[in-house]
């Protein structure tokens, strides 16, 4: 059981690193460039980003090692030149990579610095989520939960609903958390549908249990074996919010 667990753990954290990615990297590499224009930034700073932009690309294909060389690469054109920020974004990913290789303590460590410097933005935001998700793999629930809970509003502020769905995807490992804190309380009523909650926000399409939406993975018609003719795939909003999120 606790090989189980642990290897949840590791798929929640790998699966929403990758997540990440999909959602921000093209908004990203345009945001850093607009904003290095904006402050007159020196123009050797677009080579820093344009490690980044490599970085996010080998995290969506999981190439962990060489995205954190590029991330590396790009810290150091960014101290070369004077960006603090591009610098601290790359930290920033720096820790994403170091809690989806099992190592959160460290990712903990690169996620509190670069939030030092990346105090505003979406990417703040995106930031707090996962440090917020590494956290709670380290049992600190409570903080944990203060950082979801202000990612989470911060991107509801923004009307960022596919960001706020990557840090959703956070949510699975401090509900893992809580239900190892609920188990040691015995209260395995608790425990138990904490983790079924979790376990939903990383159903894989084949499962009964899952809709068309999902948090990490995309649904096509192929997928849906049980029938279309009555099945909801596409629904308009005049405010997209929550209705999109996977679960509901």
């Amino acid at each position: 059981m606790r090989i189980l667990r642990r290897a949840l753990l590791g798929l929640c954290l790998c699966l929403a690193v990758a997540q990440a990615h999909a959602l921000t990297a093209d908004a990203m590499h345009g945001a850093l460039r607009a904003k290095s224009l904006l402050e007159g930034a020196a123009p050797e700073t677009a080579a820093a980003h344009d490690r980044l932009a490599l970085a996010l690309a080998h995290i969506d294909g999981r190439e962990w090692q060489r995205a954190r060389a590029a991330l590396e690469e790009g810290m150091a054109v960014g101290r070369q030149v004077g960006d603090p920020y591009i610098v601290a974004v790359c930290r920033g990913y720096v820790g994403l990579i170091d809690c989806a290789c099992g190592v959160p303590a460290r990712g903990v460590a690169e996620l509190g610095e670069s939030l030092e410097t990346v105090s505003w933005g979406v990417c703040a935001s995106l930031f707090r989520g996962f440090l917020g998700g590494a956290l709670a793999s380290l049992e600190r629930v409570d903080r944990a939960t203060e950082l979801l809970d202000h990612a989470e509003r911060e991107l509801e502020a923004v009307g960022s609903p596919l960001l706020l769905e990557a840090v959703h995807l956070q949510r699975g490992l401090l509900e893992l958390a809580l239900a190892r804190r609920a188990e040691t309380a015995a209260d395995a009523a608790r425990a138990a549908a904490l983790r079924r909650a979790a376990q939903a926000r990383m159903a894989a399409v084949t499962s009964p249990k899952a809709g068309v939406f999902g948090y990490n993975r995309a649904t096509s018609i192929r997928d849906i074996t049980d029938g279309t003719s009555n099945t909801i795939a596409v629904i308009s909003a005049s405010n997209a919010g929550r209705w999109a999120a996977g679960g509901k």
